[in-house]
């Protein structure tokens, strides 16, 4: 198999919405280890709901809300008293409603110049991606049948017959294609 790695998972916030909590009730969005830490003083309940893909990827997500990182933001929004709803949809209709404000964020989504456009990530004062308030870490393996003879030669793709297939909404396919690779980004499951 052939890796790729993401450039993290996060949880990506809606940009206006982060505003809009601060009015409400003073807290600090940080997703680290899992820990979300509202400030002394808050008195109203906080709400939030979170968007995670509803296809199985074990052992992160696992329908019915099982997984690894259902279970580390119902922890987080448990210690910090925010009241959470864990939403299960397409992976790319999880990112439309976010754009259209229907979710507050989306867990687990790497980052892409694309999705920035619309949602918050966790930045250094230096304007860089803060990867120690990274969900978790995540690549992309690549596979090929037994007798297959594309492959990668340290730099790029070599001998592809056929395009690349990835889930629909996933950043990797940007990413591919920016590498001249042809993608066929309809696969679901």
């Amino acid at each position: 198999s052939l890796h790729m790695h993401a450039q993290c998972s996060w949880v990506a916030r809606s940009k206006t919405y982060i505003g809009e909590v601060l009015k409400r009730a003073p807290i600090v969005f940080v997703v680290a280890m899992g820990l979300w830490c509202p400030l002394p003083g808050s008195a109203q309940s906080v709400h939030l709901r979170i968007c995670n893909e509803d296809a199985d990827n074990f052992p992160y997500l696992v329908k019915g809300g099982q997984g690894l990182d259902n279970q580390q933001l119902n922890l987080a929004a448990k210690r910090s008293g925010i009241v959470l709803t864990q939403v299960a949809l397409p992976w790319k209709r999880c990112f439309k409603e976010l754009q259209e404000g229907a979710v507050d964020g989306v867990a687990a989504a790497s980052f892409s110049e694309e999705r920035a456009v619309f949602a918050q990530y966790p930045m250094t004062k230096n304007g860089d991606l803060d990867v120690s308030l990274r969900l978790r870490n995540d690549s992309y393996s690549l596979f090929r049948p037994k007798d297959g003879v594309a492959g990668w030669d340290g730099k790029r793709f070599v001998q592809l017959a056929v395009p690349i297939g990835t889930q629909l909404g996933y950043s990797v396919a940007g990413d591919l294609r920016k590498a001249g690779v042809s993608v066929d980004a309809t696969y679901y499951d």
